[in-house]
């Protein structure tokens, strides 16, 4: 895994050679050949040196053993291709809180095996919900000629899960996926068809089984020791993971924010956030991801509303209440007062925001 694919939180400069800052990256438009290689979105980073670096988020496996590096999408594809080769039945499998990953069948399992490439991890299907805390709701596998919806074998809590399907009605759901199926199984053989129909019903003995399902350590794993949170050193930093809701409760990051020359002289700091853009703004820099300056965070997260049209930070799903702090040090300026204002929350249907000021510890 660590020999032939890499991370990649933030692109190197071809210029200078050095890691583009972690946090610089925004929205760019695919090229004509980055399209052709399956990338509809690129991020582009700018470095230290002044030179824009692109980073096509590609989607096409061919293309992904030659670039070699990615996140957890581009690990899923390309490993997926290998098994495949490899005469693997596979199929993809996609978590809509933003995770994705691997099936793969094992005959002599006579069942289809959770594998995560990305985290290097095979058959610990409670990784996710027990090990780094993600609230599952919909986990749907995609194969070549069937989609399935899948989630019951990657949580324990059943009813918490229930509670948070609320995108659609379960019977609306199960009706598509079946119609689904029906018309997929067209391009198969009978006996093809046969054998789907025999590992789902497998399958869905399996989720229907209600009994202790073991969940030490070498169980579900996770990205976070007691004693480490960098449990699992090749994936993504803090704040990536942060803002993805995979360190559990919530991360503490001991992130304190020091006033600049200009922010002193001016005697006025100013940190501006644009959840449209999931990006800060204090003076002329531009720092991407809501967690960037976060001193704390917990049960917090950023939810686009397509349809909508809106981005904004909330509370995890299942949640009562959320937290997230800044820590900014003063103590190199000599004021008697200070003056705060804090200004642009707004609350939808019965939500409420409360803003609490600390000095000192």
């Amino acid at each position: 895994k660590n020999d032939f694919f890499s991370w990649c939180d933030s692109p190197f400069c071809e210029f200078c050679g050095k890691q583009t800052p972690k946090n610089s990256g925004l929205n760019g438009t695919p090229t004509i050949e980055e399209r052709e290689s399956g990338a509809d979105r690129v991020e582009v980073y700018t470095c230290e040196c002044g030179k824009d670096v692109r980073f096509p988020r590609y989607n096409d496996p061919a293309k992904l053993l030659e670039t070699r590096k990615g996140r957890c999408g581009e690990w899923a594809n390309c490993f997926a291709l290998m098994a495949a080769a490899m005469d693997f039945d596979v199929r993809y499998i996609y978590d809509v809180s933003d995770h994705v990953w691997v099936e793969l069948w094992i005959a002599e399992y006579d069942n289809w095996v959770h594998c995560d490439p990305c985290e290097n991890i095979i058959d610990r299907p409670l990784v996710y919900e027990k090990g780094w805390g993600k609230k599952l709701s919909y986990v749907i596998a995609f194969g070549t000629d069937h989609v399935y919806d899948v989630t019951w074998r990657y949580t324990l809590d059943h009813m918490k899960t229930i509670r948070l399907r609320n995108r659609v009605r379960e019977g609306v759901l199960s009706n598509f996926l079946t119609k689904l199926n029906s018309r997929m199984a067209g391009n198969s053989t009978q006996e093809r068809v046969k054998e789907l129909r025999r590992r789902r019903v497998r399958e869905l003995v399996e989720f229907l089984v209600v009994g202790e399902r073991s969940t030490d350590g070498d169980n579900y794993g996770g990205r976070v020791s007691e004693n480490s949170i960098e449990y699992y050193p090749f994936k993504g930093d803090v704040a990536w993971r942060a803002a993805r809701s995979e360190l559990g409760c919530s991360v503490k990051k001991d992130t304190v924010i020091t006033l600049n020359q200009e922010e002193l002289s001016n005697k006025k700091f100013s940190l501006e956030y644009n959840c449209a853009q999931d990006t800060y703004t204090r003076g002329t820099e531009t720092i991407k991801g809501w967690s960037a300056y976060a001193n704390f965070s917990g049960q917090i997260q950023r939810k686009i509303e397509t349809d909508w049209k809106m981005a904004y930070l909330c509370r995890q799903e299942g949640e009562g209440e959320a937290e997230i702090s800044w820590s900014i040090d003063l103590s190199s300026v000599r004021a008697k007062i200070f003056r705060l204002q804090v200004f642009g929350t707004a609350v939808y249907e019965n939500g409420s925001v409360t803003v609490t000021v600390c000095v000192g510890e």
